[in-house]
């Protein structure tokens, strides 16, 4: 919608970065069209994408993750489920922060982050994930955990 609104404007150029291809968190680069920015080179400055690999299935959900690891939200984009593999949108601020923090918090053996190169997007199919931090009730946590 703010790309169909601003799409015909000879004095405000807008890219959607990042995310997957039917984003519901998308980051937008605005910037004056006589600079010549690109939608690859706005990709490569404004936005990371993270391949998330070897994880077990998550108990926490994904915002909460992030959010132990001092990820603000708002430096996240989509965050895409897609066969056994989880892709993260992230500005660059953020990114070596994932990369060295999520193995130690994400359960699994040999949880690899890595960073896709300019170029590459993540699948058009998966689960998306909501972002939204959860208040997790640790009382019905361990209750589980006692019926095991």
């Amino acid at each position: 919608m703010v790309q169909e609104k601003l799409g015909g404007r000879g004095d405000v150029a807008c890219f959607r970065v990042g995310g997957a291809a039917t984003p519901s968190r998308a980051r937008f680069v605005f910037t004056n069209p006589e600079l010549g920015m690109t939608v690859e080179a706005a990709e490569q400055e404004y936005c990371v994408v993270l391949c998330v690999t070897n994880a077990k299935s998550v108990q926490d959900p994904w915002p909460n993750i992030l959010t132990k690891i001092g990820v603000d939200l708002d430096n996240v984009g989509d965050v895409l489920m897609s066969e056994g593999s989880i892709y993260l949108a992230v500005t660059p601020e953020v990114a070596k922060q994932c990369t060295r923090l999520l193995p130690k918090e994400v359960v699994g053996a040999g949880v690899n982050v890595n960073t896709l190169e300019p170029g590459e997007a993540m699948p058009l199919t998966g689960d998306l994930q909501d972002m939204e931090v959860q208040r997790l009730d640790k009382r019905a946590q361990y209750a589980q955990k006692g019926n095991k």
